[in-house]
Parts: structure tokens; sequence; C-alpha cells
């Protein structure tokens, strides 16, 4: 999902789980479906407002570019710390 986020493309995915939670949710609320049959008047609310699209069009951009490699070692490096810690006090 980064990945199609990362070369512009706006993505749509049901509300729940990893995707949603931590990734599109973060661009916009309007991304989301509950049911399948939400999903062509999302298409159809980006194809009818194009200073929609590019808004999210750049934030989906925007957002991809937080799940870098340094992020990621840096998210792991404080969860890897905060383990330790609670062992120590153990």
């Amino acid at each position: 999902m980064v990945e199609a986020m990362a070369a512009g493309c706006i993505p749509i995915v049901y509300k729940d789980g990893g995707v949603w939670y931590d990734i599109v949710s973060r661009v916009s609320d309007v991304l989301g479906y509950r049911d399948i049959n939400e999903v062509p008047n999302i298409i159809k609310n980006l194809d009818n407002n194009k200073d929609l699209y590019i808004i999210l069009r750049s934030r989906s951009i925007e957002v991809s570019k937080e799940f870098n490699y340094e992020n990621f070692k840096n998210n792991l490096s404080k969860w890897v710390d905060y383990i330790f810690k609670i062992k120590r006090s153990i």
C-alpha cells in the first residue's frame, strides 16, 4: 500500500485493520469504506472533485514518506529499549 501511495496512488481501503488505522486514516477519512458498495461513490467523488484529488494525492505521498527505513529503525529501537527497561524493573 505504501509503495503505491509513494507512486501517487490514492488508497481506498476497508475501515478496519492495520492498513486503515496505521496508514490510510492518516491521509483522509473519505478514503475508507465499511460496505463495498460505498467504493464507487468514493471514486466518483474523487473524479468529480479535482481539487480534492490533488490534495489527497499529495497527502498520500507525504504520509508514505513516513514509512522509510530510518523511521522503522528508530521506532524499533524505541520499542526494544522500552522492553529492556521493563525487564530490568521486574
